[in-house]
């Protein structure tokens, strides 16, 4: 695979990359400098995807390189919201609520899945850290839901707060029976990767690692699950250095297995 195959053509791509080198991060530092690793580890990925039966070379997929370097507060005003379907390589979690913000005018329900519930209405004073990405989410108009999928760590406050989640071992147990009740219940679903919804074993480089975690096979087939609802996708905090690059390995093959489903299922 390879997330580069061309510049983005206006009216011709159906997906478009776009990196967005943003960080506010809680804990490690480095989730900027992930776009151009995650491309990186792309050219090692075959872009046919077996189980689907699909060459990713085949579907009108391009890279629109990266939005420029700013405050929080300014990337609205570098994400083109007229494309079909975006996809975004954060960054960490903090860019979701603009992203969200900017791109959508229809309604749209955020289904997140992270080891964290996010769910904090600032953290050290910053209400736009990436510990509060659910809560700034949850807040915009175009968001009917939130729904954080896999989570396994946040304060005490934070589980009794009022918009949904399911725990990463109700997942690991039946990852297609929560891929389906989701999809049942929402018609159009943003998509919020956080690496460390992953088990630390599989992804170790990223923001805030935590135990536990998901197996790439119930993540695969979770999402599989909700391919026909799914309306965009971004994958955040990798930190690049940390490993050798096997989580920027991993979040380009989650990028390839999510478009190939969703390509799939159109």
């Amino acid at each position: 695979m390879h997330l580069t195959f061309g510049p983005a053509r206006e009216g011709k791509d159906r997906y478009t990359v776009t990196g967005v080198p943003y960080e506010n991060p809680s804990f490690r530092v480095g989730a900027s400098g992930a776009p151009n690793a995650v491309r990186t580890a792309s050219k090692g990925i075959e872009p046919y995807v077996h189980r689907k039966g699909i060459d990713l070379r085949d579907i009108p997929l391009a890279d629109a390189g990266d939005l420029p370097r700013a405050p929080h507060g300014d990337l609205p005003l570098h994400v083109d919201p007229d494309g079909e379907f975006p996809v975004f390589l954060g960054g960490d979690h903090s860019i979701t609520p603009h992203l969200v913000d900017a791109f959508f005018d229809d309604e749209v329900t955020v289904v997140s899945l992270d080891a964290h519930l996010d769910y904090r209405d600032e953290f050290r004073g910053d209400p736009d850290s990436n510990a509060c990405s659910s809560r700034r989410i949850e807040e915009l108009d175009v968001v009917s839901e939130v729904v954080v999928v896999g989570a396994r760590s946040g304060a005490e406050e934070e589980w009794s707060y009022p918009p949904k989640h399911v725990r990463s071992d109700e997942v690991a147990d039946e990852p297609g029976e929560v891929g389906d009740r989701i999809s049942d219940e929402f018609d159009r679903i943003y998509l919020s990767i956080d690496m460390d919804v992953f088990d630390p074993s599989h992804a170790p480089a990223v923001g805030n690692p935590e135990p536990m975690g998901l197996e790439p096979a119930h993540v695969r087939t979770l999402v599989d699950a909700m391919t026909h609802r799914i309306v965009g996708v971004d994958v955040v905090e990798v930190v690049p250095g940390i490993d050798d690059g096997n989580t920027a390995l991993l979040a380009a093959w989650t990028v390839r297995e999510v478009l190939a489903a969703v390509e799939v299922s159109r």
